[in-house]
Parts: C-alpha cells; structure tokens; sequence
C-alpha cells in the first residue's frame, strides 16, 4: 500500500492520490528536464499529476520556496535560481 505524503507537505498541497515517493519523483523530474534546458510550465505539470493549477504552483512554492522563478507569456514557465 502507498504511503502517504510526507508530514512536512500539507495536505491541502497534495493530491489524494499523491504519494510521498510520487513527489519526490516529480520534484527531481522537474530539476532534470529543467537542467536540460526544456521548457516546463506549471499548466503542464498541474494537467500531468491531475491536480489543479494553483494547487501545482503552491506545491512548488512551498518545495522551492524563494528558489523558484515563475514567468509569464508565451516564453513563460518555470525556472529554478
């Protein structure tokens, strides 16, 4: 059975059918394709782990915290300083 989400990650951050190991998954698939220079945007990742938009973008508010670069636009997306 599935463990859920860590203590340190409220659960109003997640979604139910998120597990501690399925974020840490996204959070270092993320860093990698972002290293490698594609393009991620917080519409993409919402859509993929099936949560909603805002509930994403605090997601990774409250991961990266002040390390995180959010643009808008047609070039917009998602950066990591």
């Amino acid at each position: 059975m599935a463990t859920p989400a860590t203590s340190s990650t409220p659960s109003y951050l997640t979604a139910p059918h998120m597990t501690a190991d399925q974020l840490d998954n996204m959070f270092s698939n993320l860093e990698n394709n972002l290293k490698l220079g594609s393009r991620m945007t917080v519409k993409h990742l919402a859509e993929f782990h099936g949560v909603s938009i805002s509930t994403m973008r605090q997601m990774l508010v409250h991961h990266y915290g002040a390390n995180i670069i959010f643009t808008k636009g047609r070039t917009g997306g998602i950066k990591l300083s």
